[in-house]
């Protein structure tokens, strides 16, 4: 039986993707609505602030931002320098969440948003963190997205 699973026996691990038994039509068309979804889309990395200025967001017209700053745990126990980039981006994101679609990754305390953003708590299923049983294993539970007053409501991409 095939496997999406790319390269050293990593990749897609979620149930159910393996292309046996008619599974392939599923992951085709998966595939292409998530396409049709990102085919605007543009990924950028590095450091958040040369890509929020209103010439790369705004003047490009709606524009959506994903947000994840460095976790106050990694601010206050290895990197204290990331405090002021996680306190940055979190003023950025209030101070245009009215007029951009923003989501502001963190762990469940760490960001305390205005009242017109919705909460999205999440566990996270699975790398490196997750194996043992140190903070990664403990911390995939304290995983949330704040979502700005402009974000919309959409559908889930599941298969």
């Amino acid at each position: 039986r095939a496997s999406t699973h790319l390269g050293a026996g990593m990749g897609v691990h979620r149930a159910g993707t393996h292309l046996g038994a008619g599974k392939g039509a599923a992951i085709a068309e998966y595939f292409s609505a998530l396409a049709l979804r990102m085919e605007r889309v543009r990924v950028m990395s590095g450091d958040w602030s040369r890509v929020t200025s209103p010439t790369v967001t705004t003047h490009n017209g709606l524009t959506g931002m994903f947000l994840d700053p460095p976790y106050l745990d990694a601010c206050t126990t290895t990197y204290r320098h990331n405090d002021d980039c996680r306190v940055a981006v979190r003023e950025y994101a209030i101070a245009h969440g009215a007029e951009m679609r923003i989501a502001l990754c963190c762990y469940a305390g760490e960001q305390d948003m205005p009242d017109d953003w919705e909460l999205f708590r999440w566990k996270a299923h699975g790398g490196y963190g997750s194996q043992g049983e140190g903070a990664g294993r403990a911390n995939r539970h304290r995983e949330q997205v704040w979502f700005s007053p402009a974000c919309i409501a959409q559908g889930r991409l599941d298969l």
